[in-house]
């Protein structure tokens, strides 16, 4: 094979199966050609492989290297997201030139490296029209739209490219207004303007106009219709995107990914998965896609081992694989995952940061916040969220009043610390004055504010001026009227309510609204551990059915771990049963199989057991052992059992603890007295033994 024949393979290539196959054919005669060098370095970092690109450049004689074969090699690494190598490469360099600086600046941009963007950025010695682009780019991902905007006015110049690059940084903040202005700018937009606005209504859920653009563009291409694809899929129009993934001309990785999440989406897993295993080709988008499909339909081992087999991963695949975890409430294994990480963007810390505000872990929040080197508006929506669900109020409004730009997601999560501390003329003017604009959780939020405080009535008339409901409504008024009280009025309205959920089943059975909490139980569409616990702790009141309590608790550890209030209710039951056996099992189970340790609440109950059971100088010891500061409650409860079991020792020892805790404590006396009657034949036969209780 001649020269130009095989330069044409090596231009061509795409894969690196057909790269190793090109690489094999070169004439022996060409290895020492500068050129030919140079144009394998580019083929295996266009496939995908820096390291063979890295093995060819290090073979090559270092004075036979010149600017193009550290440029290329600096490409090949930046492109497949191995940066620091690129780094490496760029310090190495002999000299810089302008295409190196924008091709570290161009690294650091699609790692999401904002920070060290602007460090080379101010760095280089001069700048041209891609430079100011890229940075451009790199803001509007990161969503600084305000430096962007700044950048934007301060170029010398203004091309097609640049004005793409704001249009972009405008539709991603869903600013469609600007992002028009910006358009309207333009002379002759190209194909990526119009893909650009159409991706801006597509992201908007705006499928009537992403319809009627589509139509109005010019020409098409695949971007174009992979756009209106996906506005289908996102929007769950599934019959109309197998349409449309019918017609067009030609298909990509995009293409397929746009079918995968939208089976993905509409539940359809089996078809998700075929669409994968279809695909021509796969590449670190596809695989983020079905990752991102595993979790969601709850295949998270599946998840790890795709991950561990992807030859190399980046910073999306790092990003999907840890919403993954926090998606199957993995707290501890993503902060593991987050500290591997060999680099990390906004998005990485965005979502750590999200996962400790739910968790209401508000030192890890507060601490990753703090070494954050910028944060955009999600951030600080996180953060203000974190203050929230931990009711800081001070917190949440020190972060609302640094925000230079407020979306409604930053007044629903002040509007929910009002609400949540209980400030309802400050959450009522924050909803009535200050807020331009409400959704279904503002309203959710403001009754929730009317509920705290007790006020039913307001609560119903705000209720009932709803423009509309969500399931999550009925929740925080069901929550009204039982959390005050109402129970009629509470089981009047769950009845009534056309949308229950797992949180509506739990308060109902908490609050007996159902007469048989376990058969309701049973019929729940869905169940998690907080259902679990709440018919677990109606059935171990009652004594009558300590039985399905057990039987419960069993059925549930095939499903979910137990946490410690599972324990609590089972330990109540064994007690109720006076089965000592089952109850010291269960005791040990929880830091032995579950890795729970025993709080105050589980020692009471086995004193509980022990006293029930007659143990009382077990239960004594277990009462003065125990690694929690004994208190009234404890011995009163080793008094009553002393009682039952006419021991006037156990019921001295206990009494001398309480009233030396509290020497006015009637209750124990009364105890002590009645205990004393009952071994005496009754009031007047033990009298004279009483009298002595009252010089303790």
């Amino acid at each position: 094979m001649d020269r130009t024949r095989w330069l044409e393979l090596v231009r061509s290539c795409r894969s690196l199966s057909d790269a190793r196959l090109i690489h094999s054919r070169m004439d022996p005669a060409l290895i020492d050609d500068v050129f030919v060098c140079n144009k394998l370095i580019e083929m295996y970092g266009r496939c995908g492989s820096p390291n063979l690109a890295f093995q060819l450049f290090c073979g090559m004689a270092a004075a036979t290297r010149d600017s193009f074969s550290w440029v290329l090699m600096l490409c090949a690494y930046s492109r497949n997201g191995f940066v620091r190598q690129a780094k490496q490469v760029f310090d190495s360099m002999p000299r810089w030139n302008l295409i190196a600086w924008n091709a570290m600046l161009d690294a650091f941009a699609q790692q999401g490296n904002l920070c060290e963007c602007q460090r080379i950025f101010h760095a280089m010695p001069r700048r041209d029209v891609f430079s100011w682009t890229t940075m451009i780019f790199a803001c509007a991902t990161e969503g600084r739209v305000d430096y962007a905007a700044y950048l934007f006015d301060a170029m010398p110049l203004h091309n097609v490219v640049c004005c793409n690059a704001m249009i972009l940084a405008y539709t991603r903040q869903g600013n469609l207004g600007e992002a028009h202005r910006i358009f309207g700018r333009i002379d002759g937009p190209d194909l990526f303007s119009w893909n650009t606005i159409l991706s801006g209504y597509a992201r908007k859920d705006q499928v009537v106009e992403v319809e009627s653009l589509f139509e109005s563009m010019p020409l098409w291409n695949i971007i174009s219709w992979n756009v209106l694809l996906s506005a289908y899929a996102q929007s769950g129009h599934i019959l109309l995107a197998k349409v449309i993934f019918s017609k067009m001309p030609v298909r990509d990785t995009v293409s397929f990914t746009c079918m995968l999440c939208a089976f993905s989406l509409v539940g359809d897993f089996e078809q998700t998965k075929q669409v994968y295993d279809s695909m021509p080709w796969q590449d670190l988008i596809t695989a983020s896609a079905m990752l991102a499909a595993y979790a969601q339909h709850g295949y998270l081992e599946a998840a790890r081992l795709l991950f561990c087999s992807l030859p190399f991963v980046n910073i999306i695949i790092w990003n999907t694989m840890i919403a993954a975890i926090l998606q199957a409430f993995n707290l501890e294994e993503a902060k593991i995952l987050y500290k591997c990480m060999p680099y990390k963007n906004v998005v990485s810390c965005n979502t750590m940061l999200f996962a400790f505000a739910q968790s209401g872990d508000l030192y890890e929040a507060k601490t990753l916040y703090d070494s954050m080197p910028h944060h955009t508006i999600l951030s600080h929506n996180a953060m203000l969220s974190a203050y929230a669900n931990v009711e800081d109020l001070h917190g949440a409004l020190g972060i609302f009043k640094s925000m230079s730009a407020k979306d409604l997601v930053t007044w629903n999560s002040t509007l929910a610390a009002f609400a949540g501390t209980g400030h309802l003329e400050e959450a009522k003017k924050l909803f009535d004055c200050d807020m331009a604009q409400h959704d279904v959780v503002s309203w959710n939020a403001m009754l929730e504010a009317y509920a705290r405080c007790g006020l039913v009535d307001e609560a119903r008339k705000f209720y009932l001026r709803f423009p509309q409901r969500n399931v999550v409504t009925g929740n925080v008024m069901l929550a009204a009227y039982t959390l005050n009280g109402c129970i009629f009025e509470g089981k009047e309205f769950f009845n009534s309510m056309p949308q229950k959920n797992v949180v509506s089943w739990t308060c109902a059975i908490q609050h007996g609204l159902v007469k048989d909490a376990r058969k309701i139980f049973k019929e729940m569409p869905e169940r998690n551990v907080v259902s679990c616990n709440a018919v677990l702790a109606a059935s171990a009141q009652s004594r009558q059915h300590c039985n399905q309590t057990f039987e419960t608790f069993h059925g549930m550890k095939m499903v979910f771990a137990p946490d410690d209030a599972c324990f609590a209710s089972v330990l109540v039951a064994s007690s109720h049963q006076g089965d000592l056996g089952s109850g010291r099992s269960y005791f040990q189970s929880m830091s032995v199989d579950f890795g729970i340790q025993p709080s105050k609440q589980h020692y009471r109950c086995m004193v509980d057991l022990l006293a029930r059971a007659g143990r009382l100088t077990k239960a004594g010891e277990l009462v003065e052992t125990m690694p929690f500061e004994a208190d009234g409650l404890d011995w009163m409860c080793l008094l009553g059992a002393s009682r039952s079991h006419s021991s006037i020792h156990g019921g001295l020892g206990a009494t001398r603890q309480i009233l030396g805790m509290d020497p006015g404590y009637g209750a124990a006396y009364v105890l002590l007295a009645n205990l004393h009657c009952s071994n005496t034949g009754g009031f007047h036969g033990g009298f004279s033994k009483t009298e002595s209780l009252f010089s303790l």
